[in-house]
């Protein structure tokens, strides 16, 4: 389970992003938005919840928090830039330098890969963009996905992950040796106005 926060939170220089873009909504980071997931063969939901802006070294990022079974199972932090949106940090260790997950824009055939270290040791991961519609719990979304091949800890793991516009990630695989995982959006909620 550890594997999906991990993948789930996650998904060269960048610069803080001035001002918002289109490709922003694909992954609405909003303190208090949170996502409920289905997970394949389980009754068990996966909820993730944007938590806080902390600093990670120089960055402001977006402390995402994960639950099962009412039961927090991970933190990620990611840093919205110009050309895209960064891993940071992956519960407590930081990724160094922070590894895009989604880079903007991304569209059929985009490709890119990232070398870093992940509580100090190498690790690297190869990523190709596609669009696609797909059909969850929550509705059919037109979506932007990103393949993910991530070598990190010792392990390989492959991770689908696919973000519709103003809502996020509505689905999610996840390859570890024999073993698939799928998660798919239930509900979306946005964090309330004050």
């Amino acid at each position: 389970m550890r594997a999906i926060c991990v993948c789930l939170l996650m998904f060269a220089g960048f610069a803080q992003a001035e001002e918002k873009t289109p490709e922003d909504d694909l992954y609405p980071l909003e303190i208090g938005n949170t996502w409920t997931y289905k997970v394949s063969g389980q009754e068990d939901r996966f909820i993730i919840r944007v938590a806080a802006m902390e600093k990670v070294g120089d960055y402001d990022c977006y402390r995402l928090e994960a639950m099962l079974r009412d039961k927090p199972v991970g933190t990620e932090h990611l840093l919205v830039a110009k050309n895209g949106i960064f891993r940071a940090r992956t519960d407590k260790d930081d990724v160094t330098p922070p590894v895009c997950i989604l880079q903007f824009p991304t569209k059929k055939g985009t490709t890119w890969k990232g070398e870093y270290k992940l509580g100090g040791k190498a690790a690297n991961a190869s990523f190709v963009g596609d669009t696609e519609t797909v059909t969850v719990p929550a509705g059919k979304f037109a979506t932007v996905s990103v393949q993910a091949d991530l070598a990190e800890m010792g392990g390989k793991v492959r991770t689908t992950l696919w973000f519709a516009p103003n809502v996020g990630v509505v689905k999610q695989t996840l390859e570890e040796g024999k073993r698939t995982l799928t998660l798919e959006l239930e509900k979306f909620q946005k964090a309330e106005k004050k």
